[in-house]
């Protein structure tokens, strides 16, 4: 049996949609499967007669064409899984009965839903965010189950659902997993002041209003389709990195912060860090006048001693607020730091966050070969600087690349956004916090996050309670015995590209034997495969971990094309 996954992707209505102005959001799906590490193949729903028997799963979203819905049915008895959003004419094949449509209430409105206890929805809802609802853009469409199992309710109503049909497997969203994806974490255009703060910042494009900003939304979302895909079970490229020596990582916490052209500050900051056997970055900004408060040499004395470099935009002075910025603006300064440093900066950010648009400016900056902007806000403002939090304001803890509107039919811009987690955290002015830093570290490790530790250069070389902050997370860490990863925003992006241009194909289930093929061009991978069944043996050495109460078999896989062999015992 081959296992291969497909996204159904109706391209004539794709340019209709954009021609009429609109975004095709079911285009997002390819970034949930890059997300997951899951290689899909894109095929039209012209073609998806003739070329069905090639999958093995199938994810198919809102669409207003016929299905060939006997056809569909027929493959899913055989042993297909179905993945499927807001679908008309399936209901019976999901075991569900249609209730009603919900419409959509705005473009970036989203509505509130309860995740129900199943194995598929096990260990997702970490205790601190227990009974609060997770989030869905768009319209509704709601069923009652009737020979399916609740995954997921609206209100009263069903709004996700498990079903078995002949051999394969159902499951129903009643929203757009795609869209729900796009706009948590892109967030709206940030064309106005939306939160009254003054400026246009990156907070002005959040969504998710008054909910919760401490749940990692669309991480839960793509941790429950992680346990979906359990079932088959397809090998995925785990999302985190592994460790030198090939463990598995429960944690990822990257190290960043900015200098505000704050000078004497940069050097006692990098060896405060590099005492503690840490790796950090800063981003220098430069003043009102255009100077760096760093010249070329100590920037390169910076880096000797592993602290990384990049800028930091400054679009606050000599500009008339709240107003947006420009392509010129953000080249000028792009230019200006390369002149100084003599190097192009990797992963980016800007004073007070600044943004204008919705995507415009990692498009400006991708055309300048720039990668990553570290600049998503952690929470909504007010207050003007929300220290010492944890939270999800964009859904995500992990990085994510940005896609145009339709002036430029939704493509993918080469440029990722690495958002902010954890700020300033552990401390309040010269009060410690500690327990703030405990749950960081328990919330990190039960999902496997990949978590931006921000701590501003001037704090770390001035402050003896984010001295004492920093300190007390290794010591919690240690104490806790995990195998945490430590790294820096550059890093980062370098590796979630690698990640992303990486692929596991010709996967093949034959009795208990998986076989597949690994390639990764320019960096080392962990592969993971569901250990429900006992792994007995491997090509590569087998390393056993749980996230999110469910328990995998891990690989780590270097650089380069690699055939993968992997026995299972007999169940």
């Amino acid at each position: 049996m081959e296992l291969k996954a497909g996204y159904v992707i109706e391209e004539e209505t794709w340019k209709k949609t954009n021609q009429a102005g609109k975004n095709y959001w079911w285009t997002y799906l390819a970034e949930i499967l890059d997300r997951l590490g899951l290689t899909g193949e894109a095929v039209h729903l012209n073609d998806l007669f003739s070329r069905l028997k090639e999958f093995s799963l199938l994810f198919l979203g809102p669409t207003e064409q016929e299905l060939p819905s006997q056809e569909i049915s027929s493959w899913v008895k055989k042993g297909g899984v179905l993945i499927g959003c807001c679908l008309q004419g399936l209901d019976g094949l999901f075991g569900n009965r249609f209730v009603k449509w919900l419409p959509e209430k705005e473009e970036f409105a989203l509505r509130r839903f309860f995740l129900t206890p199943h194995f598929f929805t096990r260990g997702l809802v970490f205790p601190p965010a227990r009974g609060k609802p997770l989030l869905a853009a768009g319209a509704l469409r709601l069923v009652s189950p009737e020979r399916s199992q609740l995954l997921a309710l609206y209100h009263n109503q069903a709004v996700i659902t498990s079903g078995r049909y002949g051999l394969g497997r159902t499951f129903y969203f009643g929203f757009d997993l795609a869209k729900t994806f796009w706009v948590i974490q892109q967030g709206r255009p940030v064309d106005r002041d939306y939160d009254g703060d003054g400026y246009l910042r990156t907070g002005d494009g959040i969504v998710i209003g008054q909910n919760d900003y401490q749940v990692p939304y669309t991480d839960i979302l793509l941790f429950l389709l992680q346990n979906i895909l359990r079932v088959l079970p397809f090998p995925l490229i785990h999302q985190l990195p592994p460790v030198d020596d090939g463990e598995v990582p429960d944690a990822l916490f990257f190290f960043g912060g900015d200098d505000e052209a704050t000078p004497g500050i940069a050097r006692i900051a990098s060896e405060f860090m590099r005492s503690l056997r840490l790796p950090y970055h800063i981003n220098l900004m430069p003043d009102r006048n255009f100077k760096f408060a760093l010249d070329r040499k100590e920037g390169q004395r910076l880096e000797k001693k592993g602290t990384e470099i990049s800028l930091h935009y400054n679009f606050i002075d000599n500009f008339s607020h709240p107003v947006g910025f420009t392509e010129n603006d953000v080249r000028k300064q792009t230019e200006l730091f390369i002149r100084t440093f003599g190097k192009k900066p990797v992963c980016v950010n800007s004073h007070y966050l600044r943004w204008t648009g919705w995507y415009e400016p990692a498009f400006w900056m991708e055309k300048l070969a720039l990668k990553g902007f570290n600049g998503k806000i952690h929470r909504r403002f007010p207050p003007l600087n929300p220290v010492n939090e944890i939270g999800f304001s964009f859904g995500t803890s992990f990085p994510f690349f940005y896609r145009a509107d339709h002036k430029l039919r939704n493509k993918r811009i080469e440029f990722l956004d690495l958002p902010i987690t954890a700020y300033e955290i552990g401390y309040l002015r010269e009060q410690t916090d500690f327990p703030k830093l405990g749950k960081l570290v328990r919330l990190s490790s039960h999902y496997g996050l990949m978590m931006n530790v921000f701590y501003h250069p001037v704090y770390l070389a001035k402050s003896p309670a984010c001295q004492a902050a920093v300190k007390e997370l290794l010591r919690i860490i240690e104490k806790r015995k995990l195998n945490v990863l430590y790294s820096t925003p550059d890093r980062v992006v370098r590796w979630w590209l690698a990640r992303s241009a990486s692929r596991i194909e010709k996967i093949r289930l034959k009795d208990n034997r998986l076989s597949f093929t690994v390639s990764s061009p320019e960096s080392n991978l962990l592969v993971k495969i569901p250990a429900g069944k006992k792994v007995e043996k491997a090509s590569q050495p087998l390393k056993f971990k749980v996230f999110s109460s469910h328990r995998w078999a891990f690989l780590t896989v270097p650089r380069g094309c690699h055939q993968i062999k992997v026995e299972f015992a007999d169940s």
